[in-house]
């Protein structure tokens, strides 16, 4: 109900108009403001030992939700949210603060951001923060194409601050030189993978890890913040109940159109971060249920977030990919020349056996 209004429709009902500002990522409530929560430098206010923190249950800490934190759509028609008790631990990592100097040639914090999509999550960081450099990143060309026209119409202040690339992080190398479109070592104050470890096969994991320690600030002093989906959450137990070969493993499963997907516990996600030399600052399972009052139907989200501090030395970079195999139709030229050159050897053998005879 609302969706799919006109401006004008939506003013008349009470609902907001679209705001360019608005960041929702991937249907779980993380608005602009959140968003500057986690990420503006004085996002603390006046309390010294919280300035620069990276809040990732920002307003979530109230047992009520404020009205800025209902969707208006949930107060109308016959869907109802419940917020459900969230299970939150804190870790042994001091709580973030922001780093004393820069890194050279940067003049501020640099964000990285790994499977940025369209860049939703990462254009805002640039307005949050007026000094910060983005590095963004994503498996898929298209996207990154996407990134760069948008780029290209922002202003040169800021237009030279966000860099997209293309990258597989679970096999090609994050580190290397920023003029060669990939992050130099040791410089990235806050890594962000939101929706994006799921998709990618467990025992590729560590590799990612690995891949984005050796880009992170040394010392424990950067973060690296994830947001995934958790064990138990609707879409796991839908796929559970459709038992036609879906389950690749513990808590893995493949998707009707190919893709992965892994619902997280909180202790493989603190053991993969920890054997990455990462310690962890907090963690929180979310919990909402969603009730469709029509169909009788409740619906049980549940979503993990979580900041690990960088570890104390960078991780080696990954190896090198190994070059992709050679394609049929290219082999059966390369052995079809061969074969050429062998007839033609032994032809003119046969010809100067001839000529000397």
């Amino acid at each position: 109900m609302g969706i799919g209004r006109s401006p004008a429709a939506k003013a008349r009902a009470g609902l907001p108009r679209a705001n360019p500002n608005d960041v929702r990522v991937k249907g779980f409530e993380n608005h602009a403001g959140r968003m500057s929560t986690l990420f503006r430098p004085d996002s603390a206010g006046s309390d010294p030992t919280r300035r620069g923190s990276l809040d990732l249950a920002a307003g979530d800490d109230d047992d009520d939700e404020s009205d800025d934190d209902v969707d208006p759509l949930d107060r109308m028609g016959n869907v109802e949210r419940a917020r459900v008790d969230d299970e939150r631990e804190i870790g042994p990592a001091p709580r973030y603060a922001n780093p004393a100097s820069t890194i050279h040639p940067f003049p501020g914090r640099v964000f990285l951001e790994i499977g940025c999509g369209a860049g939703n999550s990462a254009f805002p960081l640039l307005d949050l923060d007026p000094h910060a450099t983005v590095f963004c990143c994503d498996f898929s060309p298209r996207a990154v194409a996407l990134v760069e026209r948008r780029r290209r119409t922002l202003p040169a202040d800021k237009r030279d601050r966000i860099r997209p690339f293309v990258c597989d992080a679970s096999r090609e190398q994050l580190c290397g030189s920023s003029d060669g479109n990939r992050v130099p070592p040791g410089c990235v104050d806050v890594c962000t993978m939101v929706f994006v470890l799921s998709a990618i096969a467990p025992e590729r994991m560590p590799d990612v890890l690995r891949n984005v320690s050796s880009v992170m600030r040394p010392g424990g002093a950067g973060r690296v913040l994830l947001r995934d989906y958790a064990d138990g959450d609707l879409s796991q137990r839908r796929l559970c109940d459709k038992g036609d070969g879906r389950k690749l493993g513990d808590n893995h499963y493949v998707r009707g159109d190919g893709t992965r997907a892994f619902y997280f516990e909180k202790r493989f996600v603190k053991d993969l971060f920890a054997d990455q030399g990462m310690v962890l600052e907090e963690l929180t399972v979310h919990a909402r249920a969603v009730t469709n009052r029509a169909a009788g139907r409740r619906m049980d989200r549940r979503w993990i977030q979580c900041s690990f501090a960088s570890a104390s030395t960078p991780a080696t970079p990954l190896p090198p990919p190994p070059p992709p195999p050679e394609p049929e139709w290219r082999r059966r030229a390369r052995e079809a020349e061969s074969a050429r050159v062998e007839r033609a050897a032994k032809v003119e053998a046969e010809r100067a056996v001839r000529e000397e005879a």
